[in-house]
């Protein structure tokens, strides 16, 4: 499984792009790289090795999110 998703800078355009992959077995990796706005690299690729994964031990919430209201016509 991966989870692909990016990191805007406030202002200048430009952002990081990250790639998390999660194997069945084996540790997780997250791979980033910063872009330009046209998403042309600005610096190479870096990996890093992450832990194990474990299945989450909690209760979603019992708030709603700000879109989730939003949906809902809460606002």
């Amino acid at each position: 499984m991966s989870y692909v998703f990016q990191e805007y800078a406030e202002m200048g355009g430009t952002y990081t792009l990250y790639s998390l992959d999660v194997p069945s077995r084996g540790d997780m990796t997250l791979s980033h790289q910063w872009q330009n706005a046209d998403g042309e690299a600005l610096r190479e690729v870096k990996t890093e090795k992450c832990g194990t994964f474990h299945s989450f031990k909690g209760k979603a919430p019992n708030v709603k999110s700000v879109l989730e209201k939003q949906r809902a016509g809460d606002f």
